[in-house]
């Protein structure tokens, strides 16, 4: 199963912290945020994690590498030549996400892994970064067969996929989203969580079996306590939704997903 981490962003809130260190690199109880990710998708399965990239790729991937070869997963980067909001880079992705994970070999002690035994599935970018350079030509070129590739899996686990927010901490209940999204015949599933002060964030609005009626990003009057906690699982048949340009997953997306009644939401206690 495959995983999008959504880095894209510049971390300027953070700065001058991370003038030097991507925001998911920064340490969190000696871990680096995105660590706790990666760690969690892991045990949910995921033997592929794609970092959709803007800001300092290279740095990125190249201290990532060690976290191949510690979880043993393929870590691959799809990067953004210009911003493309919470949804473009999910279509940019399109090809990675859409083919077979790359093959991890074997290491010289046996143990698998290691990010120079990762088979890329295409040949390495123009400036030598350690990440799998998507551009908008090749996400457009690589679509048709993606369709195909998706066709022919049938109902497997591959059919849907984790899109995170990178700055994200939080018991990560991986497996149990995945199981309700199942068991639910959702198309999209969102971690939604209770917050004081909803009015700055994406309110969830969502009957008792947890299908989402409506999707507010940050409403100026009063609706709902259930925020989107920026964690999702989406079929791969969201990606066609998606325009390859800047495009807002809160706002052009999931509203049409809720009013198609194919979108669910799963509750975290705390956060």
């Amino acid at each position: 199963m495959k995983a999008l981490v959504l880095v894209g962003g510049y971390g300027t809130r953070l700065r001058p912290l991370t003038l030097s260190v991507p925001k998911p690199l920064i340490n969190f109880c000696n871990k680096s945020i995105v660590e706790y990710q990666i760690h969690s998708l892991k045990k949910a399965g995921v033997d592929h994690v794609i970092l959709a990239v803007a800001y300092q790729p290279s740095t990125l991937m190249d201290a990532l590498s060690a976290l191949e070869q510690k979880y043993s997963l393929a870590i691959t980067c799809s990067r953004e030549d210009e911003p493309l909001g919470t949804a473009g880079p999910i279509r940019l992705a399109k090809d990675l996400l859409l083919s077979p994970s790359p093959a991890l070999a074997s290491s010289p002690d046996g143990n698998g892994g290691g990010a120079a035994a990762v088979v890329r599935e295409r040949p390495a970018p123009r400036d030598r970064e350690s990440c799998q350079e998507v551009s908008a030509e090749s996400a457009a070129a690589h679509g048709d067969a993606g369709n195909d590739q998706a066709d022919a899996r049938g109902g497997d686990a591959e059919d849907c996929f984790f899109v995170c927010n990178s700055d994200v901490i939080c018991p990560f209940p991986f497996k149990e989203m995945l199981a309700f999204h199942k068991a639910k015949g959702a198309e999209g599933t969102i971690l939604v969580t209770e917050v004081e002060n909803p009015s700055i964030y994406g309110v969830v609005l969502h009957d008792e079996e947890g299908r989402v009626s409506d999707f507010i990003e940050k409403p100026q009057q009063f609706v709902g306590r259930c925020i989107n906690a920026g964690l999702y699982i989406l079929n791969t048949s969201v990606i066609d939704r998606i325009q390859l340009r800047p495009t807002s997953i809160e706002k052009e997306v999931f509203p049409q997903m809720a009013r198609e009644k194919k979108l669910f939401c799963f509750k975290l206690d705390g956060y």
